[in-house]
């Protein structure tokens, strides 16, 4: 332990001891045992956002460390990052700010193909989908379930039959596969995109009801799609933002996006 601190020790001072400045074309440049290096001016460090509109408030700010002509890079349905122009000199280009969709900041997800309890089932998804008329039939087909005492399932891979509570009596809930859901994963500005779910049921006693399973039918069109919605959105705010000012619109037409 005692050698390896020696050694980033003696590493730090082999590297910051005895170097010589020098000045090339307007940039400063240290020579030293490892040779030349450029020393770079500190910069600030990126901002981070989870809203399309704190975004376009800052595009339209005026702030100059965006120094424009700008980019803004729509990486994917959850994030977008905006760059200063290039350095004239370096030829680097910052990024100074970075907007993350909230879903994706705090690790909001659906376990899918999961086995859970039903009281955890419907815990996630009604904190991870959109509330709409298929997360209700969800819901109401998981929160009815119960399991017989003889218990009875009929599957043909579409629709799946098990045993539920009817009052104070066990009847038949159908699964009818699939639920079209809208689980939050893009900007909240946005209309979350639609995506297909088969749900199964497994195992259960007498005294607990069955563990629920969700899996999603791959379909990976989603994400371009919702990706597209980003940039259109950054687009049309921004075009429809700078009309408020001339200093605006001349700020706009410096801004690229690309996806």
């Amino acid at each position: 332990m005692m050698d390896q601190q020696l050694a980033v020790a003696f590493d730090w001072i082999e590297r910051h001891v005895n170097q010589e400045l020098d000045e090339i074309g307007g940039l400063t440049y240290t020579r030293g045992p490892r040779g030349v290096t450029l020393v770079k001016p500190p910069e600030p460090a990126a901002l981070t956002v989870n809203t399309l509109t704190a975004l376009a408030t800052f595009l339209l700010s005026g702030d100059p460390a965006l120094a424009l002509p700008g980019l803004i890079h729509v990486e994917d349905h959850a994030r977008v990052r905006v760059y200063r122009a290039l350095h004239p000199q370096t030829r680097e280009r910052l990024c100074v700010l970075s907007a993350v969709a909230w879903p994706a900041a705090e690790n909001i997800s659906f376990p899918e193909e999961t086995l859970l309890n039903q009281a955890s089932f419907l815990l996630h998804a009604q904190t991870c989908f959109v509330d709409d008329e298929e997360r209700a039939r969800l819901l109401k087909v998981v929160g009815t379930m119960k399991q017989a005492k003889e218990h009875t399932s009929e599957d043909d891979g579409v629709t799946q039959q098990v045993a539920a509570s009817a009052g104070l009596r066990l009847g038949m809930v159908n699964i009818s596969n699939p639920f079209t859901l809208r689980p939050w994963c893009t900007f909240g500005e946005l209309e979350q995109p639609a995506r297909t779910y088969v749900l199964r049921a497994q195992g259960g006693s007498e005294e607990a009801p069955p563990s629920v399973l969700l899996a999603e039918i791959p379909d990976p069109r989603w994400k371009e799609q919702a990706a597209a919605r980003v940039a259109d959105w950054i687009t049309d705010c921004v075009e429809r933002l700078v009309h408020d000012s001339a200093a605006g619109d001349a700020r706009a037409a410096r801004l690229l996006i690309l996806r």
